[in-house]
């Protein structure tokens, strides 16, 4: 693991928390579609220091700009479950929004068939069910720059002085295209429900999820599932990070002895 910046880094996944324990769980996020693993940064922040909380960081975004974007699903499960295999002394749990919950749906896939890794928690964030219709009118990755923008700018999470940045749109353009693509090409396939409980949860303004999309998640696990809806658009966690923190406390440790 190395240092720097105040970022811990340990392949693909980054660490914020300047924490003086082990820990007693791991938490791993996925981010959504061109975003890298600062979205997740206030997040790590509010959670407490016995969730050691990671996030992945794809290629071509914010430290790792330089290298090029996996525009496969199969290509960044790969990826992300190589670094994954080095983090087998803690219980695991994921959270994953909206990109960033398929990906991680595919990651708890691949570690459970192919290294019997059963997760503590599943936590789907921003997105329905992988066989569910979608509920939003996302556009392709081949679509031309104002597409990407308005797209960006219906969805909420880019602040409008970055849209209105050429230069920056430059920069992050790329990173969205390869997520879109990722997405344009994936194809779900059912697997066995997983062991593990799991949690669906989305902003109550969000366009992209609807309550049936939201609800079809507890057809992917044999354990107890929860659905939760936040204030908010599709990027309600930027706003409700706090009450997020709380409430994935609430959905990953319930049965661990929690600090005095």
């Amino acid at each position: 693991m190395i240092r720097r910046g105040g970022i811990e880094r340990l392949g693909c996944l980054r660490r914020y928390q300047q924490a003086s324990s082990p820990g007693k769980l791991r938490l791993i996020c996925f981010p959504s579609a061109g975003s890298g693993a600062s979205q997740c940064r206030r997040l790590s922040h509010a959670l407490p220091d016995y969730i050691q909380t990671w996030v992945v960081q794809l290629p071509g975004r914010e430290d790792r700009l330089g290298e090029p974007a996996l525009k496969r699903m199969e290509d960044i499960v790969s990826h992300v479950v190589e670094d994954l295999r080095t983090l087998s002394d803690l219980p695991i749990a994921f959270f994953g929004h909206s990109m960033g919950a398929m990906v991680a749906y595919e990651v708890a896939t691949a570690i459970r068939d192919k290294f019997a890794r059963i997760l503590l928690s599943l936590i789907m964030s921003g997105h329905g069910a992988p066989h569910s219709p979608p509920a939003g009118n996302r556009c392709h990755h081949s679509a031309e720059d104002g597409a990407f923008i308005g797209d960006l700018s219906r969805l909420g999470g880019t602040p409008q002085a970055l849209l209105e940045d050429r230069a920056m749109l430059d920069i992050l353009l790329p990173a969205v295209r390869a997520d879109y693509e990722v997405m344009d090409h994936y194809i779900a396939v059912k697997q066995k429900p997983f062991a593990c409980p799991l949690i669906a949860c989305a902003g109550n303004s969000d366009s992209e999820v609807s309550p049936s999309s939201l609800a079809a998640w507890g057809d992917y696990t044999e354990a107890d599932f929860e659905s939760c809806w936040f204030q908010g658009g599709h990027f309600y966690l930027n706003e409700q990070f706090e009450l997020l923190a709380k409430k994935i406390r609430e959905w990953t440790t319930p049965h661990l002895l929690m600090p005095s």
